[in-house]
């Protein structure tokens, strides 16, 4: 069975807010608990990690704030806990001046013979005539961006060398940092929200862009490799 690591980002962007700068300390011990119980502070932001879920952290900054989590966690463990992290953290930023959210997922696919990924693309986008020959591209890839409703969705899509892996996924084991394959990032996001938005609008928005992500992963990979994969 071939491998698969995924990484997934949720980030609500605001106007900056100078008052979060006096308020480090303060937002930290109110916002970890149960979910992330440990934080420490820099500069400008708090960071939030679990002992329970190594897979699992989050940021808080004057600008912005957001959560990851990484394989072997599954969607509803990222869904779940991006709910709880905004709960916890409504009331620390001003939640009526939201200018981006976005939920990005990459997907690092294991793939046999990447050979057939190179054929695909030059078949499909490498049909001009240069003086580089085909067979010379080191590295080739696909990238796009495109509107969906009120979103907009960006799509990446590159091969991967197996040292790669580990740069991209910091806590895959040393058996998965052999991976070498394809790399699908896809980012969706929405901007100028309005100044009533609400808790559940920017959870529905990421379970949403969620599963946009993995439908446009399965798409693209039944292009890309066969209906077999």
């Amino acid at each position: 069975m071939k491998k698969e690591l995924k990484q997934i980002t949720f980030e609500i962007r605001y106007e900056p807010n100078s008052r979060f700068l006096d308020k480090r300390g303060e937002t930290a011990s109110s916002i970890a608990g149960n979910l992330l119980e440990h934080w420490n502070i820099t500069e400008n932001r708090v960071n939030f990690f679990s002992d329970e879920n190594k897979y699992l952290n989050a940021f808080f900054s004057y600008k912005n704030l957001g959560l990851t989590s990484e394989s072997p966690n599954d969607d509803d463990i990222f869904v779940d806990n991006s709910k709880k992290f905004i709960k916890k953290a409504w009331i620390h930023f001003p939640s009526d001046k939201i200018l981006r959210v976005g939920a990005r997922s990459t997907y690092l696919v294991e793939i046999e013979n990447e050979e057939k990924i190179r054929a695909f693309f030059n078949k499909r986008f490498l049909n001009i005539q240069t003086t580089i020959k085909k067979d010379e591209f080191n590295k080739v890839g696909f990238s796009a961006e495109f509107i969906d409703g009120s979103d907009t969705i960006f799509l990446k899509i590159d091969t991967v060398k197996s040292f790669e892996s580990k740069k991209m996924f910091k806590d895959v084991s040393d058996e998965e940092q052999t991976i070498s394959g394809l790399i699908i990032d896809i980012d969706c996001f929405r901007e100028n929200l309005p100044v009533h938005t609400k808790q559940k609008d920017l959870s529905d928005f990421i379970s949403n862009a969620i599963t946009k992500e993995n439908k446009l992963k399965k798409e693209f990979l039944s292009q890309l490799l066969g209906n077999n994969n």
